[in-house]
């Protein structure tokens, strides 16, 4: 509701933002070629999309923390790239200036609430500045209701290579298809190098929030393989944590270690159900890590399969993320 008194007021002395113009997250990549247009919310900081009528491009990727009101901890991932943040926790205007400061391109905030979504015959909503701070963001900022949100996180978790235009003009669907028909690919973004999350750490963790990233490494074991290698590989992930991460007793140490595995034969796609809430977080709040030892990069080889965990209720709530 504050925000909302706060964006009033700022129509009355900017009349500029209630210019009329959409504001777009156009899903750009294989499959949707500019199909899917989410509509999207300015920001009362920052580069306004309504006065260029170029489009920002760029892959995406959802910043760790989600909320990004603390240090950003895959800032190597982010360069380059738009960043994908939660509501809440703190002012939009900090959020932007953390995921700026890690190089992203651009913001897209993703509402909190359960199932709004965006209607264009309600009052608008803008993401409100800080009145108490300077303007010094610089990229250009976007917010999606729930509902177009998930959208987006869909589209991530089919494709890890996902591509958007933050834009207030759509981008022909003709101009994507012809430029793959005509090059081979519609975009060319510089590759940077990157290292992972803390290099090598499979487990990242925070409790304000709360919120779990952990960082599987599979090496091609999937659903179908035998269920011997599922067992396998995921006892290997516990081996290696159990060289580094301490625990205040042998009670907590188990109740993090059975969450560990149903969440990683989660990541399998095989059913289990979520892990209780209470013992997960309590385990977690005594953890703490020794330096990461080689044998992780010598016995966990592969890509990684990023999850991520936060409460939903009683339980903690899982699902993969881009990286």
């Amino acid at each position: 509701m504050q925000e909302m008194q706060e964006y009033v007021e700022t129509l009355e002395k900017n009349p500029h933002f209630a210019d009329g113009s959409e504001r777009l997250v156009q899903i750009l990549s294989h499959p949707y070629y500019g199909k899917t247009i989410l509509q999207a919310s300015p920001a009362q900081f920052g580069r306004d999309l309504a006065t260029t009528t170029r489009p920002v491009y760029g892959p995406v990727v959802i910043s760790i923390p989600y909320r990004a009101c603390d240090e950003i901890v895959n800032k190597d991932e982010m360069i380059g790239k738009v960043a994908i943040v939660e509501r809440s926790g703190c002012v939009f205007q900090e959020k932007a200036r953390r995921v700026q400061q890690a190089g992203a391109i651009g913001m897209i905030v993703i509402d909190t609430e359960e199932n709004t979504k965006f209607a264009s015959g309600r009052p608008p909503f803008s993401m409100a500045s800080d009145k108490d701070g300077k303007d010094d963001i610089e990229i250009p900022s976007l917010f999606l209701f729930r509902l177009e949100g998930d959208k987006l996180l869909h589209a991530m978790e089919k494709n890890k290579e996902t591509v958007i235009a933050m834009t207030s003009q759509r981008v022909s669907t003709n101009a994507t298809v012809g430029e793959l028909l005509k090059k081979g690919r519609m975009f060319n973004f510089p590759t940077l190098p990157q290292c992972g999350l803390r290099d090598g750490d499979i487990v990242w963790h925070s409790l304000k929030y709360p919120e779990i990233i952990l960082n599987l490494r599979f090496n091609g074991v999937n659903q179908d393989s035998d269920p011997r290698m599922h067992q396998e590989v995921v006892e290997r992930h516990v081996t290696e944590l159990k060289k580094y991460l301490i625990f205040g007793d042998s009670d907590y140490e188990f109740q993090f270690y059975e969450f560990f595995r149903t969440v990683a034969y989660g990541a399998l796609d095989l059913n289990v159900d979520n892990p209780k809430l209470l013992s997960v977080i309590s385990a977690i709040s005594t953890l703490k890590k020794d330096a990461v030892p080689p044998s992780v990069y010598q016995r966990l080889p592969g890509e990684i399969t990023r999850v991520r965990c936060i409460p939903r209720g009683e339980h903690m709530s899982c699902s993969r993320i881009s990286l």
